[in-house]
């Protein structure tokens, strides 16, 4: 096997670069007489530089010339390391870009001729969307309590992530709902097939996002001897963090139901006997 020559290896080493996602430049920067960084000259760069900074035909021209405004932070990053010749690795904004960059700088040569590698992604879409999450969530949360019905939440994980306050009644006696398994609080509730029954269509509804409405049954609850009748349906939703969740918004539509079936004022709840198989879980 004939040994690679340094042209070669050269070669296979620019084809390397010329492969990444992440964009590579090396620069020499640039010192007063005071020994400040002060600007920075591209002096290679591979074809992702200017998808991911918007900067084209880099090679050879100063940072100032290329980016009007340019930030002085960027010349002390690269001032510092040029310096030390210790790497450097963070994140940081471009107010003049607008957009952030997750940023490795690295020196290349010896200290005195002050060159440095760069190697940066453009992670703004992901900075922007981590930025909003808490903005989201709070808008979520605000949507859930203050919505007219009773609404609870089950997450990805298939725990209970949220109940607001029209449906915490219907959890009395469950210690510490929020954050338990959504099976073992239905099977708290209700027993045998039926508990079994309402898991696996929460189940189907998440993994599937096929929603499901009832829009009049009677509930028994375990313990109790009187009806109750409800409306509801379960939905999947795309929660603020991403990922799925399924939210189940019901009402009591026990008056309604009655006077439509019996046109007459709604009767003490204790006094109706329980008709329908069906019950909800909520």
């Amino acid at each position: 096997m004939r040994p690679s020559t340094p042209r070669a290896e050269d070669a296979r080493f620019r084809s390397l670069l010329d492969a990444l996602d992440e964009a590579y430049c090396t620069v020499e920067v640039l010192f007063d007489v005071s020994g400040r960084a002060i600007d920075h000259r591209i002096l290679d760069a591979h074809p992702a530089l200017e998808r991911h900074t918007g900067v084209s035909n880099p090679i050879g021209q100063l940072a100032s010339v290329l980016v009007t405004g340019g930030e002085q932070r960027w010349n002390d990053l690269y001032g510092r390391v040029a310096n030390s010749s210790v790497p450097e690795r963070l994140e940081e904004g471009s107010d003049v870009m607008q957009r952030w960059f997750e940023v490795s700088v690295t020196p290349v040569k010896a200290v005195d001729d002050h060159e440095v590698a760069i190697f940066f992604n453009d992670v703004s879409a992901r900075h922007n969307a981590e930025q909003a999450l808490p903005q989201r969530t709070l808008q979520f949360e605000t949507l859930l309590n203050e919505a007219p019905l009773g609404a609870y939440l089950v997450g990805a994980d298939f725990r209970v992530r949220a109940v607001n306050p029209a449906a915490l009644p219907r959890c009395a006696g469950i210690a510490d709902v929020i954050g338990r398994d959504f099976g073992d609080v239905i099977r708290l509730l209700w027993t045998g097939d039926r508990a079994d029954e309402f898991v696996q269509r929460f189940r189907h509804t998440l993994e599937k996002g096929e929603s499901f409405l009832a829009a009049d049954e009677a509930v028994l609850r375990e313990g109790r001897g009187d009806a109750e009748y409800y409306g509801w349906q379960i939905n999947r939703i795309s929660l603020p963090e991403d990922g799925f969740g399924v939210v189940c918004y019901f009402r009591d539509v026990f008056p309604a139901t009655w006077r439509r079936a019996h046109d007459s004022p709604t009767p003490r709840r204790s006094t109706v006997p329980f008709l329908s198989p069906h019950r909800s879980p909520c």
